[in-house]
């Protein structure tokens, strides 16, 4: 059955391998029927067995079944499983985590493992990178042009040859600007005999959905670090520059929560500048975010002019190989039953340094792990937590009202009243209506020194209560 396998040790930030196609089916060996030699040793018989792949490119599991019948006709079977490589090595490669945004640049690090999971050197890898995106169509009706759905579009973004060694510093494939989209990477060689090895993965790069022009001043904030990758121990300077001079803000390290929280104040002749510098430990794992918040002075262009708080950000990454713990077992090659066995334990960091620990001894019975797809796990990547910074931000700034100012032609502070025209209706129930017209209730109307009018009219030929009582008040009996 093709499947797609991963070499052990290997961190998880490496992807390996292709997807399966649908399309390509298990396919059934065959059944080879043998009887025993007679010049062969009693009990033991050698059985060839082909390999039916349904194809070679992708890592098989493979199920050999046997069954032996004796004179009575009594059938005993059993079954093992072989896994079947493409190669003597893979290809791995470490893609951008999730989302990335609009201008971006990023380097695909690739490197050749063998099936321990241990790096070799390659050469002739081909790295090929496509991107796929959706661009609206129109079409014409009515002299004009209209929505007619989207059409999908592929463009071949770079393409670069690597040769891999086998230690120091991975090679890598530096990739344009971003664009928006989906980007498929697939990184491909071939041996000497002739034998296809090829890895494929894909990230999306997202695009903004209105368009946003920051002020110049968050335009010019900017924060910089020494290095992108550390491991622990080393140092890493942060530099945070500002255009104008002088002011305050805040530097935040966080990574699942607050880890350190530095206050400063910028310094230079020209712009500020605020420096750091900071050592990596193992907490870094598997990156740390470093976040400046300076509060950028009022700038009388904007409106409403207000204090604002400006920030900028960076990354910083570190693997997780230096906690990855060496375990060897010392075991005599043979026991027998009801013996005792005496069993030594080995464990060494990543330096082979002897370190204190924990260790879980058990004893499994080959064959019936056999019966199963069961492959020792990598269980450092479980260990490893997420890289999220864990923590927001918000000011106050924002929130902040300007004191209300009156103007003389306010009417709740002039301390004068005011009259006008105006039109309105209301319905009920009765299926009437009552109109107030230029200051009229019903057809009845008043005048400014509140002597009684000299008309009174009924408001409709089917007066609403309401109209009838706003007449009485103002019309007399008659």
């Amino acid at each position: 059955m093709p499947h797609r396998w991963r070499p052990p040790g290997l961190d998880a930030i490496w992807s390996v391998g292709r997807p399966v196609p649908y399309r390509i089916r298990p396919p059934h060996g065959s059944r080879e029927g043998s009887r025993p030699d007679p010049a062969a040793k009693p009990g033991f018989m050698e059985v060839a067995v082909p390999l039916t792949l349904g194809a070679a490119d992708y890592p098989h599991r493979c199920t050999i079944s046997a069954e032996v019948r004796d004179a009575s006709n009594q059938a005993v079977g059993a079954e093992t499983q072989v896994q079947v490589h493409p190669a003597d090595f893979y290809l791995a490669m470490a893609l951008p985590a999730r989302y990335r945004n609009l201008g971006d640049r990023v380097e695909v690090p690739v490197r050749a493992v063998d099936l321990a999971g241990e790096r070799v050197a390659a050469s002739g890898v081909k790295v090929m990178v496509e991107r796929t995106w959706s661009e609206a169509k129109e079409r014409a009706e009515g002299g004009r042009m209209v929505f007619d759905g989207y059409v999908d579009k592929t463009e071949k973004v770079k393409t670069c040859e690597l040769t891999i060694a086998a230690e120091g510093a991975d090679a890598q494939c530096a990739l344009p600007p971003l664009k928006e989209g989906s980007y498929e990477v697939r990184i491909e060689t071939t041996t000497a005999d002739k034998r296809l090895i090829a890895s494929a993965g894909n990230f999306r790069v997202v695009g903004s959905r209105r368009t946003w022009r920051p002020s110049t001043q968050e335009k010019t904030l900017s924060l910089e670090t020494s290095a992108q990758k550390v491991t622990p121990g080393e140092s890493v300077d942060v530099a945070v520059h500002a255009p104008w001079q002088g002011g305050r803000g805040v530097l935040v390290l966080d990574r699942k929560g607050l880890r350190e929280f530095q206050p400063f104040t910028f310094a230079g002749a020209d712009a500020g500048t605020a420096s750091f510098r900071f050592t990596a430990d193992d907490s870094w794992t598997p990156q740390v975010h470093v976040r400046a918040f300076v509060v950028a002075p009022i700038d009388p262009r904007r409106r409403p002019q207000r204090p604002e708080v400006l920030s900028a950000k960076a990354a910083v990454t570190q693997g997780s190989e230096h906690r990855r713990l060496e375990v060897r077992v010392e075991a005599p090659a043979k026991a027998g039953p009801g013996e005792k066995v005496e069993l030594a334990a080995f464990v060494r960091d990543a330096a082979g340094e002897p370190v204190a620990g924990r260790v879980a001894l058990w004893a499994v019975d080959e064959a019936v792990l056999a019966l199963t797809d069961y492959e020792v796990p990598d269980l450092l990547p479980s260990f490893v937590p997420g890289g999220d910074a864990g923590t927001t931000s918000y000011d106050d700034y924002r929130a902040v009202l300007w004191p209300y100012t009156p103007i003389h032609d306010d009417p709740w502070l002039s301390g004068s009243w005011g009259y006008g025209r105006g039109y309105g209706a209301g319905f009920g129930r009765g299926g009437g209506r009552a109109g107030v017209l230029g200051g009229s209730v019903g057809g009845c109307r008043r005048r400014a020194s509140g002597s009684r009018p000299r008309r009174c009219s009924s408001p409709t030929s089917r007066p609403t209560r309401a109209a009838w009582r706003a007449r009485r008040r103002c019309c007399p009996r008659t």
